[in-house]
């Protein structure tokens, strides 16, 4: 998937989401491989996944015990008990917990779905060699992470699951343990027994992809949670002091949408260590994510430029700084190693001039979101910045071949949710760039694009014909008018009975027609779903938030296969 190659088209679902009406959360079992089959059907060539670690704090896949590991949680029970490691018996008692399925149930999925898991599962029951050599042959190559992994997570379910920073000093403090300790042997091999298995179920599943056309696209956060394996491991590769503990935190500066910032609570990257060993944790890292994916998408990618440093004893962001990130030094590196997968920066938010100089020298794609084009009276006011509309970094008609293209991500509202919460003006503008408005509003629109036209060319003469009083009273007569046409405009909105549907497909017909080299489509908005069904809502929290399933009762049918498929064929994908 390279800037030069075919543009394509594909789909943005979490593992988490995919349909399977016998087990609590996605997999790549049976479900993942029906979906699947439906996006072969479709002309979709790329599936967006999330991260797929172990799922921490808040249920959210970006707060992750480890940078490595893959979520056992995501084993398929169906795969599972075809393979013989559960059985029927075993899989129909689980099911008898299932309630939703529609719905990730965090509380039950790590209450019955991991007691099952850690009850039943161990390296004993691998039967044939064939499996035993895989097995030894995985925990052999991925030794330097899976170790470090599995002694952190056999420790964690020692202290019941408390933060490694809660443990006491001997085994808070990773140097203090020699070896792995008796007591903690066989939830060790157990640990590392599951991402065998994790690893066999998602490999199986990514071939099967690459069988069918498809690529996978995963996704990486560029900080690790304080409560990971990672740090635990390598304190000296992160912000820490002498005695464990977080001098600064990441998070982002207040700006319009919050006054006192966002504190994220990472841990903050001792760059300069990193840089003295080569990034060797970020390459081993990076291969890892190229051994489960075709692509990767890094997230907050201005953090290699510039990153905001707070002060762990802070509140909020507000006493924070702007510190120097690897920059370009970091990518040189990169590429200097074999096995690395495609990155695509996550390029979106408030950037500065130094970043785009970054994403520019390394070439990597960005990323470009149509729900943040400004409708708002404030973006598309005067005729001249009416015109350059098509110039808006979030318009298609202006996304570049090297970026991939959203009407939104899992941080947004679902399409049909955005247009729901939109205010008239918004509507209005958003519609005339569509070519959708109704007679009575063509007509005013036209008449207030005339009027703009007149009143600009009238100021512009101003600074030449200063003191020309016919000038003057021209601009003065002009803008009269213009708040007229602004005034009877508003009036007709009021009026106005907009469609209660999302012109979605009118939308999506200009985004696939962009030159962007990847167009990615949320499941939710194909769909046509609200925003009750949107992955996530930044800034809060609580059930709502990454529990969104793929209702397994909605067929993925030939029908809306077809559609889609035309959608795509129709834009020369």
């Amino acid at each position: 998937m390279e800037a030069q190659s075919e543009r394509k088209a594909g789909l943005l679902l979490h593992t988490s989401s995919f349909p399977d009406a016998e087990d609590i959360i996605g997999n790549p079992g049976p479900g993942g491989r029906r979906l699947l089959d439906f996006m072969q059907s479709a002309s979709l060539k790329v599936l967006q996944v999330l991260p797929m670690g172990p799922i921490g704090a808040g249920n959210s896949p970006y707060a992750s015990f480890s940078a490595f590991a893959l979520e056992p949680l995501f084993l398929s029970l169906a795969d599972l008990e075809r393979d013989g490691y559960v059985s029927a018996d075993q899989r129909a008692a689980f099911l008898e917990q299932l309630t939703n399925a529609n719905r990730v149930d965090f509380g039950i999925l790590f209450q019955f779905k991991r007691r099952l898991l850690l009850e039943n599962l161990h390296g004993e029951q691998l039967s044939s060699a064939q499996s035993v050599e895989s097995y030894s042959e995985f925990c052999f190559e991925e030794h330097h992470w899976l170790h470090d992994y599995a002694l952190f997570m056999a420790l964690r379910y020692h202290y019941q699951e408390k933060p490694w920073f809660e443990w006491p000093t001997e085994h808070r403090d990773r140097r203090l343990i020699q070896g792995i300790p008796a007591f903690l042997q066989q939830s060790y091999e157990q640990q590392c027994f599951l991402q065998w298995l994790m690893h066999t179920q998602w490999s199986s599943f990514r071939n099967a992809a690459n069988q069918r056309g498809i690529e996978i696209m995963g996704d990486c956060p560029i900080f690790v949670s304080h409560d990971s394996a990672d740090v635990w491991a390598h304190p000296e590769l992160f912000m820490l002091n002498e005695h464990l503990e977080l001098d600064f935190v990441a998070g982002v500066p207040p700006d319009y949408f919050s006054e006192t910032g966002q504190r994220w609570g990472n841990p903050l990257y001792d760059w300069p260590v990193h840089q003295q060993q080569g990034y060797d944790w970020w390459s081993r890292r990076l291969a890892r994510q190229a051994d489960l994916f075709d692509s990767l998408r890094i997230d907050h990618f201005r953090g290699f430029d510039e990153y905001w440093a707070i002060p762990a004893s802070s509140p909020d962001a507000r006493q924070g700084s702007w510190q120097p990130g690897p920059g370009k030094a970091f990518f040189d590196a990169m590429q200097e190693q074999a096995g690395m997968p495609l990155i695509i920066a996550e390029d979106l938010g408030i950037i500065t001039d130094t970043v785009r100089e970054l994403l520019g020298s390394t070439g990597l794609p960005g990323m470009r979101v149509f729900e943040f084009a400004p409708w708002s009276e404030g973006g598309f006011h005067r005729t001249q910045q009416w015109h350059s509309i098509l110039e808006h970094d979030y318009i298609p008609e202006s996304w570049p071949r090297n970026c991939i293209g959203y009407a939104g991500t899992h941080d947004n509202n679902t399409f049909q949710g955005w247009y729901d919460e939109m205010q008239p003006l918004e509507r209005y503008h958003f519609f005339k760039y569509l070519g959708m408005l109704d007679s009575r509003l063509q007509q005013v629109a036209a008449r207030i694009a005339g009027l703009e036209n007149q009143f600009d060319a009238l100021q512009r003469m101003l600074p030449v014909e200063s003191g020309n009083l016919i000038i003057e009273q021209g601009v003065q007569r002009s803008e009269v008018l213009l708040q007229e046409a602004y005034q009877t405009r508003d009036q007709i909105l009021d009026q106005t009975e907009w469609p209660a549907k999302a012109p979605f497909e009118e939308c999506m017909q200009r985004i696939l027609e962009s030159e962007s080299m990847l167009v990615i489509i949320a499941m939710q908005d194909v769909l046509g779903l609200g925003a009750n069904e949107r992955m996530n809502t930044p800034g809060t929290s609580g059930d709502h938030n990454w529990s969104w399933r793929l209702d397994p009762d909605i067929i993925l049918d030939a029908t809306l296969a077809d559609k889609i498929s035309r959608w795509i064929a129709s834009s020369h994908r």
